[in-house]
Parts: structure tokens; sequence; C-alpha cells
């Protein structure tokens, strides 16, 4: 199990500083920053995946009655 004195020790992924030497709102932050990378590069990553469920334009035919 990791501890708060070895979470302390990690590096900030966002700024680059121990992640101990963050104060409350720096570490909201750089959590903020983050989030928001992950959810912007998982959108675009998602309507990538997702093209190819997309149904094919609408293209109305003729009267087919006879």
């Amino acid at each position: 199990m990791i501890g708060s004195k070895q979470i302390d020790k990690v590096m900030c992924i966002a700024c680059q500083n121990l992640i101990g030497e963050h104060t409350k709102r720096g570490l909201g932050r750089c959590l903020f920053r983050v989030q928001g990378t992950m959810i912007a590069e998982g959108k675009s990553q998602a309507e990538e995946s997702m093209n190819k469920y997309k149904s094919p334009e609408f293209v109305p035919q003729e009267n087919t009655k006879q």
C-alpha cells in the first residue's frame, strides 16, 4: 500500500514539482489541468472511433411508386 509520504515524493505531471510541495490550491490547479487534458484527448479519440458507427448521409430517392 502506498502512503502519503510516498505520494509527497512523486513528481506532478502538470508542473514537474513534487506533489508534497503543492499547496491545496496548487494541487487543485494541477489536477484540473491534467483532467482537462485527459478529457480533451479522450474526446478526440472517441470521436475518431465513433465515426465508424455513424450512418451514411441521407440521400433522398426518387418516388418509387409505380
